[in-house]
């Protein structure tokens, strides 16, 4: 086999990897995002119990990224501390390093178990929790085919004349290999998936272990900094918990990577497996970074967020640095110019997502502060909305085919749609809020988990909105539309709930019950907002009948 057909088969078997890793963690947050969510605000508060907690978190997500965003968000909206959320980061680290050692057992027999159940649920589940559950099982099966494909696809790799070449010299410059660890995990933007890649190679006798040791250093390093892009959007109250996370295992990763070439490589259990001493090291890493990270974590953070409320109060008054992808020489290639629109109209969508997102932990925590920042993105959206227009309107003066005066006509209606949901955010689900505050009103247990079931529906569907106007993908735009009509219906058994609980005259439901209602149309509104620029789509190839989907 020639080494770029051995190539070739490892790609494939890596982006079989990351994606079924993606597919897990994607039907976790849609079965149980909301679960998980109330969850991890009951046990604000307690570092040692986040930790753990963050322990199970990454274990069911298989994902520490997705902790650490999720805990951000609860930072940013005030729930927990910066310091309570960097102890579940690092229990999140700790999670998806124990989630190696799992897949390293051999599992392949499980793998057709979790395809047939999996498959079971998902194509004959009726309610959507076992459908995502079939969805998840599918997931563990592909990680567990994958894997054996990663062990079949390196194999002839050990033959190959260039792999010692190579080798030694990421032997002798253990930084490079560390930066390479780092950059490649930060690309693939999938920590487990680039340690088993390292831990298949090792397991071939290509990568000795002093080199899969700086690997696995730098991946822990790469994998920390991605949490810390996805999450700048956020306050710094948020920003500084993937920040201080990436920090602290950055200094103490390569602190490690100094000490191990000043002393040599520690001696871990000897009788072990390569792979097993590789897989020990790094959940013995992550140990040591609870331990010492602990008595830390508090003056990392306030350190961190004093330097990004100074950076925030600099640029407090200066224009903003961000580019805008409205260009006045593209006016005059259509082409061009929309495919900028489109990108200027994908900053806009998540900016009012970023508003959209706390709006719930407003109801339970009313924060003027909060509502004050987020009053400055309703102008900013209010300004973008004015520009795109005015822009559109400029383009449809050109000569334009037929597609892509459509196209225009489309943008210019997603931009309304957005401009409608920020109003709607703004003058009903904050003044709920502040109401709700003000007053003191209690929802009832159910009331309120029906509402936060909604809400994370929402976020899931804006992000599908999101693909579909930068995709123009008819199945996502087919999806999508489903997914609205779900939640239509959620919507409406929710209030006939509620009427059932007026009926049994429970004293928070009768307190609460116009609250409820406005929030529950609120929050039918955003979504339909969003999901409005499936419609033209769906249209266009047929798929959409008078009144509902054609079959």
């Amino acid at each position: 086999m020639t080494i770029s057909w051995a190539l070739f088969n490892l790609s494939a078997a890596a982006i079989l990897l990351i994606w079924a890793v993606r597919m897990v963690q994607t039907g976790v947050q849609r079965a149980h995002g909301p679960l998980i969510r109330r969850a991890l605000k009951s046990t604000k508060g307690h570092p040692l119990l986040m930790t753990i907690f963050g322990v199970l978190l990454a274990i069911i997500f298989q994902s520490s990224t997705a902790v650490a965003v999720l805990t951000a968000g609860f930072v940013s909206s005030g729930f927990i501390t910066s310091s309570v959320g960097v102890a579940t980061v690092l229990g999140a680290d700790l999670g998806s390093a124990l989630v190696i050692q799992i897949l390293s057992f051999n599992l392949t027999w499980l793998a057709p178990v979790c395809l047939i159940i999996g498959g079971t649920l998902f194509f004959k589940g009726k309610k959507r929790s076992f459908k995502q559950t079939g969805r998840i099982l599918i997931g563990v099966a592909l990680i567990l085919i994958s894997l054996k494909l990663l062990a079949e696809s390196t194999a002839p790799l050990r033959q190959n004349e260039v792999v010692p070449i190579i080798i030694d010299y990421l032997t002798s410059d253990p930084i490079t290999t560390f930066l390479f660890g780092a950059i490649f995990t930060w690309l693939i933007h999938s920590s487990i998936a680039s340690l088993l890649l390292i831990i298949a190679f090792v397991s071939q006798a290509i990568v000795p272990t002093d080199v899969a040791v700086s690997m696995v250093l730098g991946a822990n390093a790469g994998g920390a900094f991605i949490a810390v892009i996805l999450v700048r959007n956020l306050n710094p109250k948020g920003q500084v918990v993937p920040l201080s996370n990436f920090c602290l295992r950055s200094v103490s990763a390569i602190l490690v990577l100094a000490i191990i070439q000043i002393v040599g490589m520690p001696t871990i259990l000897p009788n072990l497996s390569a792979i097993q001493q590789i897989i020990l090291f790094h959940i013995g890493f992550n140990m040591l970074l609870v331990v010492i990270g602990f008595p830390l974590i508090k003056p990392i953070s306030a350190l961190l967020l004093g330097i990004l409320h100074d950076v925030g109060a600099n640029n407090e008054h200066s224009p903003s640095s961000r580019q805008t992808c409205l260009k006045e020489a593209d006016i005059k290639l259509p082409a061009r110019a929309l495919a900028g629109t489109t990108r200027e109209l994908l900053y806009l969508a998540e900016t009012v997502q970023t508003m959209f997102t706390p709006a719930m932990d407003l109801y339970e925590n009313f924060d003027k502060v909060e509502t004050k920042e987020l009053k400055r993105l309703e102008d900013e959206i209010l300004l973008v909305h004015t520009k795109i227009k005015k822009y559109l309107a400029r383009v449809s003066q050109q000569n334009l085919s037929e597609d892509q005066l459509k196209r225009n006509g489309d943008l210019i209606m997603f931009a309304d749609n957005m401009a409608s949901a920020t109003e709607v955010i703004v003058n009903r689900l904050l003044k709920l809020a502040k109401e709700r505050n003000e007053k003191a009103l209690v929802f009832s247990d159910e009331g309120w988990r029906e509402l936060l079931t909604l809400h994370d529906r929402v976020l899931v569907n804006m992000q599908l909105a999101m693909n579909v106007l930068v995709s123009s993908d008819l199945e996502t735009a087919r999806q999508l539309v489903i997914e609205k009509n779900e939640l239509s219906s959620m919507t409406q058994k929710s209030l006939s709930k509620h009427l059932e609980r007026l009926r049994h005259r429970k004293t928070k439901s009768l307190q609460t019950s116009n609250m409820h209602n406005e929030t529950l149309r609120a929050l039918r509104q955003v979504n339909s907002s969003f999901s409005s620029i499936a419609y033209s789509i769906l249209e266009d190839a047929g798929q959409l009948r008078k009144t509902r989907l054609a079959k």
